[in-house]
């Protein structure tokens, strides 16, 4: 009984150990890349944040991105969208990290960091979404900005947005089916969403919208008729000569 103890005290000082030396070696780490884009200027920082992902091990490269992106929007906040942008386009798969990391730090740039990533990485768009969703709040504008960028995923970020937005989820679905599997744009499922008859909508787009949410431009009264039309006088023989060549003048 007294070695199981002494065995299971060395183990745990086995792990408290390990434990500290992975601390210290993720802090000298993130020092090392503090010090690499210190040297660097700020219009160069996208460039090489990017450099320093796509070099790294791919086991590594997650969390090196993550920092990389801390450190970037930490002293040069207004490169972080082209940041996360280019680390996007060379470390695809890595490109929801990068935005969401971002995102978390700037929340007020969240659509643009998330627009920036998805059009370097379309095939993440739906990865970009439900990281992006996460840690901010504006979930249906996170949405339509990674489908402007990516519209071909439209099916992959509605599904990320129904996790996001579980009490949407069925409104979804129903807005989804009323398209009868031909589903356009997030825009459209927004619209129709948005819609208070999700069943009188389906096969007619230009049905009155009771709802609130995005609407398109109506017409609303007092109607204010245009003034008649005004047909200046004119002169039947003005400009027209009479046989002869000359004007009939009146006598003096």
């Amino acid at each position: 009984m007294k070695l199981q103890k002494i065995n299971l005290c060395k183990y745990a000082l086995a792990i408290a150990l390990a434990g500290g030396v992975g601390n210290a070696w993720a802090d000298q780490k993130v020092e090392a890349l503090r010090s690499a884009l210190s040297k660097i200027t700020a219009a160069e920082m996208p460039v090489k944040a990017a450099e320093i992902v796509s070099k790294t091990k791919a086991e590594d490269r997650a969390s090196v991105a993550g920092e990389v992106v801390k450190l970037v929007v930490k002293s040069h906040p207004t490169m972080s969208v082209a940041t996360v942008g280019l680390i996007s386009s060379k470390c695809p798969e890595n490109a929801s990290i990068v935005a969401a990391t971002a995102a978390k730090l700037q929340p007020k740039q969240a659509t643009l960091l998330a627009k920036a990533a998805a059009a370097s990485a379309p095939a993440q768009a739906g990865a970009i979404v439900r990281a992006v969703c996460k840690v901010v709040s504006n979930h249906p504008e996170v949405a339509l900005a990674v489908a402007e960028a990516a519209p071909s995923a439209t099916m992959d970020i509605l599904e990320a947005l129904e996790e996001a937005m579980p009490n949407l989820k069925a409104r979804i679905a129903a807005a989804i089916a009323s398209f009868d599997g031909n589903v356009p744009s997030v825009a459209a499922v927004f619209y129709r969403v948005n819609n208070g008859n999700l069943g009188n909508l389906a096969g007619n787009s230009g049905a009155a919208q009771t709802g609130s949410g995005l609407r398109g431009p109506t017409v609303q009264p007092p109607y204010n008729p245009l003034p008649p039309l005004v047909t200046p006088p004119t002169t039947p023989t003005a400009g027209i000569l009479p046989v002869g060549g000359t004007r009939d003048y009146a006598a003096p």
